[in-house]
């Protein structure tokens, strides 16, 4: 991808996580894949709602940052283990919407829908245990080859897609369908849709969607 436009799309969608409330003070991280060889990512202890273009480090794939680069966030190797893991995958974000991050934190398994669109966007969620950044790349590897959504208990969520629009509309799908489970909840109940129903979608989704 253009270093360029990348640099400015980050930024945008920094923009947008901080205003909706999804990544607040020095929260959440975000990565463009600029290429087979490097990667494209946001500083550690910086605001994403005041990112600067040019101060975005530049990281090899292996990990590598060039001399008087910024220092990239602690979660760098989980992004890079993604990378390695999807070659499809060319946009990463990790962030802390406060419905789905709360209801990661209530124990929520996220192995049902309750919304049809939304599982069009999303698809499948996996739980990852609870796990200190450090730790957080271990657990991403599995998961990640048959999911674009990740759930951190007690931490946030992560998603991927093939370009950081698309990642950025899966977590907002999620938080949209966390907010109405909540809302569900404190008026009764949440019927989740069936097995069969999102076979029926799954179907839809590769006729419409691909």
């Amino acid at each position: 991808m253009d270093e360029v436009l990348a640099r400015k799309e980050i930024v945008k969608i920094g923009e947008r996580l901080y205003h909706h409330g999804y990544a607040l003070a020095n929260g959440g991280n975000i990565s463009i894949r600029l290429s087979s060889r490097e990667v494209l990512i946001t500083p550690t202890g910086e605001c994403l709602g005041d990112l600067a273009a040019e101060e975005l480090p530049k990281v090899s794939m292996s990990g590598k940052v060039k001399p008087g680069e910024r220092r990239p966030s602690a979660e760098l190797m989980s992004h890079l283990n993604i990378y390695h893991e999807r070659t499809d995958v060319n946009g990463i974000i990790h962030a802390h919407p406060p419905y789905a991050t709360g209801l990661a934190i209530a124990g929520e398994t996220f192995d049902k829908f309750a919304h049809p669109e939304t599982y069009c966007v999303v698809g499948r969620v996996a739980v990852l245990p609870y796990a200190t950044p450090d730790d957080n790349p271990k657990l991403v590897n599995e998961p990640i080859q048959h999911h674009d959504v990740l759930v951190m208990t007690n931490h946030g969520v992560l998603t991927v897609g093939t370009t950081l629009k698309q990642a950025h509309f899966k977590m907002e799908s999620l938080e949209m369908l966390a907010h109405a489970m909540t809302v569900a909840k404190i008026h009764g109940a949440i019927h989740y849709l069936s097995e069969a129903d999102l076979k029926l979608l799954d179907e839809f989704k590769k006729r419409h969607i691909g």
